[in-house]
């Protein structure tokens, strides 16, 4: 019934302006050496993402249900590679090896609410997970020229990856606009679930 108005289907309401960022910043490089035993290519990057949401979910004048979370991402990456020819020229090799990593984090809390400055109706439900990518891998090809019509490829790639991830979930009867109390001490799990501020009024 709370979303029912004018028993018109189609309509909804925003108790707050929601609001949504997102800030993305990549950096890329490749660089080649022409040696004499082949030639040498190094590729690496670094990418950093930082999101914010501040939205309204129920869709109705009651202002039940607002969502309001960060997310910070960063990925550094990094391969080496070596291509050469051999046994006049039959015989094309590629050896490489590449390093990843990636650190995540997000957190969000909902809201029973009208806007800012107003009490939460009831409680917050506050969510907290971080995770760790680490990747290491190394790998070979070689083509070999049988005659004028056929070749054989052989290759073989050895990869690892060791993935961790913490969450945290609990709930809050602070107001949701105290970050710092409704993700901190109030929280039923002590361990602080957010890091960021108030999202309300973000640029």
């Amino acid at each position: 019934d709370l979303g029912r108005f004018d028993e018109d289907d189609d309509k909804v309401a925003n108790t707050f302006d929601p609001q949504t960022a997102a800030k993305t910043e990549t950096l890329y490089l490749v660089a080649r050496y022409d040696a004499p035993f082949g030639e040498l290519k190094m590729t690496t990057g670094h990418r950093e993402v930082e999101t914010a949401v501040h939205l309204d979910l129920d869709g109705t004048t009651a202002g039940v249900h607002g969502a309001h979370g960060a997310g910070d991402m960063e990925q550094d990456s990094i391969e080496l590679q070596l291509t050469t020819s051999l046994f006049n020229d039959r015989l094309d090799l590629v050896v490489g090896g590449l390093y990843f990593k990636e650190d995540a984090m997000a957190s969000d809390f909902t809201s029973g609410t009208t806007g800012p400055g107003v009490p939460a109706l009831g409680v917050s439900a506050v969510y907290w997970g971080d995770q760790e990518v680490e990747s290491v891998g190394l790998y070979t090809q070689g083509t070999f020229e049988i005659n004028d019509v056929s070749n054989l490829t052989l290759g073989i790639r050895y990869s690892e990856d060791d993935k961790t991830l913490i969450q945290r979930a609990g709930y809050s009867t602070a107001s949701p606009y105290d970050s710092v109390k409704a993700m901190g001490a109030n929280i039923v799990d002590p361990r602080p679930v957010i890091a960021a501020p108030c999202l309300n009024g973000a640029d």
